[in-house]
């Protein structure tokens, strides 16, 4: 049997070496789709390995939402990860007439004006902390507004929403068939407006964009810090991996 280390090792290298080939590979089309499935997949992977006593080794979709949530939190060296996106906060406060959430949209309303730019970096959007002192709580829990939580709109969940598009569906969240990445901050996520057609007279809308890059970068940050931890506090990450068959009776 492999000692603790070795194992660690193996995770390494293993999850090393399949980002390195995701990273070198060049895709004829759709690369940056295809790119960011793919990172998004191993991260998936890699976060079966963080340790969350409150969960079982092999658990629910919950329980990997979690995990995934967790090692982004933990490892992904992303401070804004935690920030909530002003723009879909200020769509969503703006389906509901409870006065409930006045103090909310009072906040904001103290708050610099949105820039009035094509690219928007994240640095505008808002932290939650602040917002969740202000944020409505029904039976000491946060109201949800079209069944919308405060937390879905983080941006460490909305990366989760966008690596489901990208893994149910194979496609990007939002229309980015109009953005070249070369021409944007490719290090962290950000806003590019666009012109919403089905509405008449056609409305301007704020995308949210995780480009390549920030995602490749992230993976990687993740799967380091991962190993860090688990060599610092001896844990083995290959106990954690799922070894089940596709069906298993239970």
């Amino acid at each position: 049997m492999p000692s603790v280390n070795e194992s660690i090792d193996w995770f390494d290298n293993f999850f090393r070496n399949e980002l390195e080939m995701v990273a070198s590979t060049r895709f004829t089309r759709r690369e940056s789709v295809h790119k960011r499935l793919l990172f998004c997949c191993l991260i998936d992977a890699m976060s079966d390995a963080v340790d969350l006593p409150c969960l079982s080794p092999k658990g629910s979709h919950t329980d990997n939402k979690k995990r995934f949530l967790e090692g982004i939190r933990l490892y992904g060296k992303w401070p804004a990860c935690s920030k909530v996106s002003r723009p879909y906060l200020e769509s969503l406060l703006s389906k509901t007439t409870d006065s409930a959430f006045d103090k909310v949209k009072d906040y904001i309303s103290q708050k610099p004006n949105w820039p009035n730019q094509v690219i928007v970096d994240t640095k505008h959007d808002l932290r939650f902390k602040d917002l969740d002192l202000h944020w409505p709580r029904d039976k000491n829990e946060p109201k949800k507004i079209a069944e919308t939580r405060l937390a879905d709109l983080r941006h460490d969940h909305l990366l989760y929403y966008f690596r489901n598009k990208l893994v149910h569906e194979t496609r990007e969240v939002n229309q980015e068939y109009d953005t070249r990445f070369d021409d944007m901050p490719a290090s962290r996520p950000f806003y590019h407006k666009g012109l919403d057609w089905t509405q008449n007279p056609p409305s301007d809308y704020w995308a949210l964009t995780h480009p390549p890059k920030f995602v490749e970068k992230l993976a990687f940050n993740i799967l380091r810090g991962l190993v860090a931890d688990c060599r610092r506090r001896q844990l083995d990450p290959v106990k954690r991996l799922s070894t089940e068959p596709y069906w298993s009776e239970r």
